[in-house]
């Protein structure tokens, strides 16, 4: 009989009912309790999602017997220290993106859970979009040929209102990083997954616009491990905001995937071709949430797939620790005003 994974939910910001909503679609999996320090705001999010029970004290949760699997959207720096407590308990990690802060925190977390032997997901769920798998098959079997260049485009805007809005959001200590963490973190991850590992990258990084302690732009030139070449392009100052894009251009063609408007524009050489393959949008005009729930939904179900048949699941740690040695990169070379090398 498949194990029963019985989910407690700690965070209850503004992507957790996507979650709710992905432990609901997925078979032989229950939401038991959810959590969060803010009293009344859990006690209303526990009676609008089928009356579970609640608590302000994640230590609560991990205790439970009856639980075996959590969910984790909290803020940034909380991330290490819950999925440490949930690996000792034995409950398997679902990790809202991003994974951690900083390289050390990602690998202390991978090898609890390791030691533990419990699951750990980062939840990434562009790369379960159907156009995003389309597009990675699709590079993998040559379509472009040879890959020369690979780049990402995210130009969002974010008024000092959204800053403002939640406590930790523009802080160093409870967000990390600024821009190239919160907004282009699935951007970066999709870019890795889909062009490969990154050899090299020089950076710079500035706050412009906005009165907050982290960055609202990023410019890098990175070099990836394959010889392409690529830009990564992060902000969240330019008016009124424009749709993510990632650029691919290879020896026999470009293809460029207009993530937030759902849609990839191919341009062929040989033969000359054009044409247009059109999903559903991801995330629109800088848009902070997913449109559909879907990818949520195929994330929650690969977890419970490798927890019952013992594998990694698409996005383990090792696979969200990527996009944050990237961004470490990324922020030494700005810092540093020189070409950083990874790994």
């Amino acid at each position: 009989m498949a194990q029963e994974l019985r989910f407690g939910l700690i965070g209850v910001g503004a992507v957790a009912p996507r979650h709710v909503t992905a432990i609901q679609e997925t078979p032989g999996a229950t939401l038991v309790a959810v959590c969060s320090r803010n009293e009344e705001k859990v006690k209303k999010f526990a009676q609008e999602n089928g009356r579970v029970a609640w608590c302000t004290d994640y230590q609560a949760i991990i205790r439970r017997p009856d639980i075996n699997a959590v969910a984790v959207t909290l803020p940034h720096n909380l991330h290490e220290s819950v999925c440490l407590g949930a690996a000792a308990a034995g409950k398997h990690i679902l990790m809202e993106k991003p994974l951690a802060i900083t390289v050390e925190e990602c690998d202390r977390m991978i090898g609890a859970c390791e030691q533990a032997g419990v699951t750990l997901a980062t939840c990434f769920q562009g790369r379960y979009e159907p156009l995003a798998k389309k597009l990675h098959a699709e590079l993998n079997a040559g379509k472009l040929g040879r890959l020369l260049l690979a780049s990402l485009h995210v130009q969002w805007y974010r008024d000092m209102a959204y800053y403002k809005s939640v406590a930790w959001r523009g802080k160093l200590a409870t967000e990390g990083w600024g821009v190239i963490i919160n907004q282009a973190s699935h951007g970066l991850d999709m870019l890795l997954w889909l062009a490969g590992p990154v050899e090299s990258v020089t950076a710079n990084v500035a706050t412009i616009n906005h009165d907050i302690e982290v960055e609202d732009v990023v410019h890098a030139i990175v070099r990836f491990k394959s010889g392409a070449m690529g830009i990564i392009e992060a902000t969240t100052v330019a008016y009124p905001g424009f749709n993510e894009e990632l650029h691919f251009s290879g020896t026999d063609g470009s293809a460029i995937f207009e993530k937030g408007a759902g849609r990839i524009r191919w341009h062929l050489r040989e033969p000359k071709s054009e044409w247009v393959d059109q999903g559903e949008a991801s995330s629109g005009a800088g848009s902070a949430m997913a449109i559909s729930a879907g990818p949520h939904i195929a994330a929650y179900q690969d977890f419970a797939a490798a927890i019952r048949e013992k594998r990694a699941p698409l996005i383990d740690g090792r696979e969200g620790r990527r996009s944050i040695e990237l961004i470490q990169a990324i922020y030494q070379s700005g810092r540093e005003q020189k070409t950083v090398q990874l790994g």
